[in-house]
């Protein structure tokens, strides 16, 4: 949406929205309801730090959880060893879509890449 200012032109969305009703209710709470001023004040400081702080958080929460993931399912198939190392791509049995071929250091066994797990080849 935009808003315009007598020369200004401001655009306005939901993120700025998010930004500037909270700020808005705060002052016309400040100026005009009988409540403890402490407790507006606090609940302001609250939402802004979960805003600014908490989605952030999050991501990176959800990050480290992908990583935690993919680190328990990638092994080798055969004696479920992380010491697996990548050694090139191939077909495989005759199709025309390239596979990642890994192979296991403990038991020297080839695996295929497939949807993030390792598959026996």
């Amino acid at each position: 949406m935009k808003i315009k200012l007598c020369q200004w032109e401001f655009e306005f969305d939901k993120e700025d929205a998010m930004l500037v009703f909270p700020l808005i209710l705060l002052l016309l709470g400040l100026f005009f309801t009988h409540l403890n001023r402490e407790v507006l004040w606090g609940g302001g400081v609250v939402y802004y730090l979960l805003y600014f702080l908490l989605k952030p958080a999050l991501l990176a929460l959800n990050e480290l959880s992908t990583r935690i993931r993919q680190r328990m399912l990638f092994r080798c198939p055969y004696c479920k060893s992380r010491e697996v190392v990548m050694q090139g791509y191939q077909g495989f049995r005759g199709s025309d879509e390239q596979y990642a071929y890994h192979i296991c250091n403990r038991c020297r066994e080839t695996s295929i890449l497939v949807n993030e797990r390792l598959l026996k080849g």
